[in-house]
């Protein structure tokens, strides 16, 4: 919480402003498209509207491509070790145990974006779960089950309902910053295995979705 806190505040970089002005992509957000896009395996740049606006040419966008992985060269690496391991084996198994099964199409081509895109939309989905148990139980044991409820859960948020009584929600609102900090160590006694990856998340409150703001305490 409190490395995201600094990149609001303006005292560490926006990676996303950063690649912006690297990769010549107009505006922050076709930055922060861009790479989530590309982590999921997304191609085709030049055709869809999201993107086409920026550059129409499949040259501009090839040598984007290059450039990100030249840049994160883990991420070229991790790419290429996900689709060898599925068209050897058949398959690609994630650190939490989870496993996807691929074959080729009539065409005898591989499903690449599936291969990178289902490792990655999978362990996120992993760690949702994980920090939504841990924080229902939170509530539980605080016996807050009744005050702090659950209405949903998409993609990398959790939304809770929670009273009108600003030291429940400030209790409710600490609650949820620690389960963001634990989620690594929860992985590692589930799972056996390390996530070095630290977690920064945001926790936001308002009467209504229209009208949140981020929390600073």
């Amino acid at each position: 919480m409190e490395e995201w806190e600094e990149v609001l505040a303006g005292r560490i970089e926006d990676i996303h402003e950063v690649n912006q002005r690297r990769f010549n992509l107009g505006t922050r957000i076709v930055a922060k498209t861009f790479l989530f896009r590309i982590i999921y395996g997304g191609t085709i740049f030049h055709t869809d509207p999201d993107f086409s606006h920026v550059s129409r040419s499949p040259i501009f966008w090839d040598k984007v491509v290059q450039e990100f992985y030249d840049k994160y060269g883990g991420i070229r690496e991790w790419h290429t070790e996900l689709v060898r391991e599925a068209t050897t084996t058949g398959k690609v198994k994630i650190p939490s145990g989870r496993i996807y099964y691929f074959t080729t199409d009539i065409s005898g081509e591989w499903p690449r974006t599936q291969i990178l895109n289902y490792p990655v939309q999978g362990l996120a989905a992993d760690l949702v779960a994980i920090a939504r148990v841990s924080l229902w139980k939170r509530i539980q044991k605080a016996g807050l089950q009744e005050k702090a409820l659950f209405v949903s859960s998409i993609h990398d948020s959790i939304t809770l309902d929670v009273v009108e009584d600003k030291e429940i929600q400030q209790q409710v609102v600490d609650m949820m910053k620690s389960v963001i900090n634990d989620v690594p160590l929860n992985f590692k006694r589930l799972f056996k295995k390390e996530f070095n990856v630290k977690l920064i998340g945001e926790i936001e409150a308002g009467k209504n979705k229209k009208e949140m703001k981020k929390c600073t305490t």
